[in-house]
């Protein structure tokens, strides 16, 4: 049973007395109460789970989920956590109720207390609390049967934005569009290319099996497509050569020829190449609708995007590196703890010398962002200059004061494993505001799409489904 010191003693007390009561002897019976203690943080699908308990529980019960809170038990900003390699997850009250609230379905249950349980904890300590301290988070939900909420009708509308004169935004559904009954489909591509489109074709006709389908395809590929028996027509056209190490391409002569060769309308045409330098050539085909991969902002002329961006020589995946306050070194003015370096205002701060600096990180080459977790008092007035260096040379600096909201630096690498290092100096001024450093998140940027060739095709004949198919729209 819980002690009088706890904030849920009352409630705990008094319902697992009725539990005891009147649900003990009752196998398989909806429960009045659970109780999860210790046990989400370690769990990889937290929805499930939630889920499960909260399932259980006749109208009316409750579940209480407790958790270790990740500035008293851990007291840490970012896992891992010492001896529990097994933790998925740290928490705060924020982000417990965030969880709960992906979970559940709205207006099924009621929040009847959430907080810290800190009974006995000292905070005058630096290292993780001892076990005889209270030290997590505590939820306590009511299942309630309560009326969902009302869908939200798909529209949405923008106010004209002010002193442009353009136009409110109105964003709402379409009408279902027909099916297309011409379409032509171009993949001029270099030998062997054709065939990784062969499962994205096979899906257009079945999508769409009473159009007329036309392919074009280099002369080198024509074969293949009649031998497909998905064609009603096969057009050779040779904008590339058959082999990739052959000459180079003319792809505004070949517009030209292709104008010539395809007079034809059609309802829809589609460029099954993910390189995007055969958009020109599908931009001089007469067509009510378009459909390629690339960003729209950068071919406006597509009805139908797939939003994937395929440079070849890109990274496939970006890295995110959470660098704790404690890999980084401060003026010795400043206080430390495991999760903050802070301090009052330091007015006599010579120059040229830095406040804070680190944490010489090896970096490879490639674009980066990092955003440091850096947090003024806005009463007081001063001013700090922040910047990037790699190998000790600035890349990037700002002069902030205590208006500024939110710290970015975009900076490009050209040297594998430089060294990189966020600098913190005294302004002009030389008066520095008060000041809270949590560390920062450096990010190596993504330009790349981590998606097989045959996959993005994939992606895009279900697109074309989903738009132009029956019952969608466009």
């Amino acid at each position: 049973m819980p002690d009088d010191s706890d904030p849920l003693a009352p409630f705990l007390r008094d319902e697992i007395a009725r539990w005891i009561e009147s649900e003990a002897d009752a196998a398989g019976a909806e429960q009045a109460l659970v109780i999860a203690q210790s046990l989400l943080q370690d769990i990889e699908d937290y929805r499930g789970a939630i889920r499960r308990w909260f399932g259980v529980l006749r109208i009316g019960g409750h579940l209480i989920i407790l958790v270790p809170h990740a500035f008293l038990a851990e007291r840490r900003l970012s896992l891992p956590v010492p001896g529990r390699p097994q933790q998925r997850r740290l928490y705060t009250p924020r982000s417990l109720m965030a969880e709960v609230e992906e979970a559940l379905i709205p207006n099924s249950y009621r929040v009847r207390w959430l907080g810290d349980r800190d009974a006995g904890y000292d905070y005058g300590r630096n290292e993780a609390a001892d076990g005889d301290a209270q030290q997590h988070v505590a939820l306590l939900l009511q299942r309630i049967d309560g009326a969902p909420l009302p869908s939200a009708p798909l529209v949405a509308t923008a106010p004209p934005i002010q002193g442009h004169g353009l136009p409110h935004l109105r964003i709402e559904q379409g009408e279902a569009l027909a099916a297309p009954t011409r379409i032509l489909v171009m993949k001029l591509d270099h030998l062997g290319d054709f065939m990784m489109a062969d499962a994205a074709i096979r899906r257009l006709r079945a999508h769409f099996p009473n159009a007329h389908l036309s392919i074009l395809v280099g002369s080198w590929n024509a074969t293949t497509a009649r031998d497909q028996g998905l064609f009603d027509a096969v057009i050779p056209f040779d904008a590339f050569p058959r082999d990739a190490s052959e000459r180079g391409s003319d792809i505004q002569g070949a517009r030209l020829l292709l104008e010539r060769l395809v007079t034809a309308h059609y309802d829809l045409a589609i460029d099954l190449r993910v390189e995007t330098d055969t958009r020109p050539l599908l931009e001089s085909v007469r067509a009510t609708c378009r459909a390629g991969i690339g960003l729209k902002a950068q071919i406006p002329f597509l009805d139908i995007a797939l939003p994937l961006d395929r440079s070849p020589a890109a990274d496939e995946t970006a890295t995110y590196l959470e660098l704790p306050p404690t890999a980084f070194s401060a003026d010795p003015a400043y206080r430390r703890s495991p999760f903050a370096i802070s301090g009052r205002d330091i007015a006599s701060r010579r120059v040229n010398s830095a406040l804070l600096w680190g944490p010489y990180q090896r970096i490879e080459a490639g674009d980066y962002v990092f955003e440091p977790h850096l947090f003024f008092d806005p009463l007081i007035r001063g001013e700090v200059s922040c910047d990037v260096a790699l190998d000790g040379v600035s890349h990037l600096s700002f002069t902030i004061d205590g208006t500024t909201d939110r710290l970015v630096f975009p900076f490009t690498n050209g040297k594998p494993g430089a060294l990189f290092e966020f600098r913190l100096w005294p302004g002009r001024s030389r008066h520095v505001p008060d000041f809270q450093f949590h560390g920062g998140r450096l990010t190596k940027i993504c330009h790349g799409q981590p998606l097989h060739q045959s996959e993005c095709l994939l992606l895009l004949i279900e697109l074309i489904a989903l738009r132009r198919g029956v019952g969608g729209s466009l």
